[in-house]
This record gives C-alpha cells, sequence and structure tokens, in this order.
C-alpha cells in the first residue's frame, strides 16, 4: 500500500473523529475497509436534510415567503404562493438537500475513478472512489451545517434567510450580493469549506496514490474550479 507507512484509524467512530483532527489516519484507513461507507454517507445526506427541515419548521413562513417574492418575483408569482406552506418547502427542501449531496459524492467519485483508470495502473473499483468522495465530504456536510444551524438558534429571530445562514459563505463576508441578484447563489454556495473538501480529496489521492501533495491538491481542484467557473460565468453573464 502507498499508505503503508502511514498510521490508520482503529474503527470506524475513530475515524469520523480523525477524518477533522487527523485525516491521515482516517483516509487511509478508510482505504483498506469497504465498509467505512454507509454510515458516513448518511451523515452526509442525513446531517443537511435535517437542518433544513428544522429550519422550515421554525422560520417566520410570512415572512420568508415575502423575501423570496421580492427577491425572485418571476419564480414566486402570487398563484404559486397560494400553495406554498411550511411542510411543502419542508418536503422539497430535504429531497433537494439529500439528491444535490448524493449527485456531489456520486460525480466526484466517477471523477477520481475515471482520473485513476487514465493516469494510473491502479485497480480500485469505483467503490472505493465514492468512498473517498464521502470522506471528503464530511466537513461541508456536518461541520458547515452544523455551524448554520448554531447561527441561526443564537440569531435571536426566526426571520433569518437561507442564504444568511451561512455566515462563512464569501457572499456573507465579501461580496454581500443581494439574494436574487446575479452571482448571488455562487458567491453563497462559495465557503471555506470548499477548500476543505478539496483538500481531504487531493489528500486522499496522496495516500492512495502516492502522487505528490502538490499534484494531488491540483488534480483534486479541477472539478471545483471547472464548476464554480462555469456558474460565475452563466450567473454573472
Amino acid at each position: 500500500m502507498s499508505q503503508s507507512e502511514t498510521l490508520q484509524s482503529t474503527s470506524l467512530m475513530s475515524g469520523l473523529i480523525d477524518i477533522y483532527v487527523d485525516p491521515k489516519k482516517a483516509l487511509s484507513a478508510a482505504d483498506e475497509q469497504s465498509g467505512w461507507t454507509m454510515l458516513p454517507l448518511a451523515l452526509v445526506l442525513m446531517v443537511p436534510a435535517v437542518m433544513v427541515a428544522y429550519y422550515f419548521q421554525t422560520v417566520d413562513f410570512n415572512w420568508f415567503i415575502d423575501q423570496m417574492a421580492a427577491a425572485s418575483p418571476e419564480e414566486f408569482p402570487e398563484e404559486a404562493i397560494e400553495f406554498l406552506s411550511p411542510t411543502v418547502m419542508m418536503t422539497t427542501g430535504v429531497i433537494g438537500a439529500t439528491i444535490s449531496g448524493l449527485v456531489g459524492v456520486v460525480l466526484n467519485g466517477l471523477y477520481l475513478h475515471f482520473l485513476a483508470k487514465i493516469t494510473t495502473t491502479d485497480s480500485r473499483k469505483y467503490g472505493a472512489w465514492f468512498r473517498l468522495a464521502v470522506w471528503a465530504a464530511m466537513p461541508a456536510a456536518i461541520i458547515g451545517v452544523l455551524a448554520a444551524l448554531l447561527n441561526y438558534m443564537l440569531a435571536g429571530t426566526n426571520q433569518v434567510g437561507l442564504d444568511d445562514l451561512a455566515f462563512y459563505s464569501v457572499n456573507s463576508l465579501f461580496t454581500h450580493i443581494p439574494m436574487g441578484q446575479p452571482g448571488a447563489s455562487v458567491m453563497n454556495a462559495l465557503t471555506p469549506f470548499t477548500l476543505w473538501t478539496v483538500a481531504l480529496t487531493g489528500m486522499g489521492l496522496h495516500l492512495w496514490t502516492g502522487r505528490t501533495m502538490g499534484k494531488s491538491l491540483i488534480l483534486a481542484a479541477i472539478p471545483a474550479i471547472i464548476v464554480y467557473s462555469v456558474w460565475s460565468v452563466v450567473s454573472f453573464g
């Protein structure tokens, strides 16, 4: 193994801690433990879904709808607003968060699998690279979401917009583009956790394939660079 010199997490539960404090241990162990997929995947998908459900059950819904309608009147005409309710928004939000989270790790896993096939003689199957994508997604899906939840709970009001939950986004910290304006969505999506995911993916590539850390980070960053570049061009015109 290319990571034979690296200490490994001794159990799945220790790996769930190590991914934040000593990720080399968690990623090295995950390479050999094919069963270390379902629990991390469940956390990556369920934590954001629970956050969305809690938000729509507690937010001032009339205020929320007014804000959304003002920001995007073409998406929220009066006839459509009549059919919206906390339950409807919660259901669509939970489904959307779950699907987007799953699609993200599936596509990242496919990219890593394809990369391994065309650039190395690596024999790992897709499931291994999917597992790496899941583990790399954990900080954004768990720490990022819990930070947003804490921000909401400490706000002292239930009139907090979805975009304002992620106080650590580029938009919240720097650009301050109003909701509904061009570029707001991409700037809200770009956070330090994007870089954390790339860093963990690069570290996994480094440990699993023996590439240099620098090359691994560059390869890991390519999908994010493409996605955010295209998204920015489309958003800003």
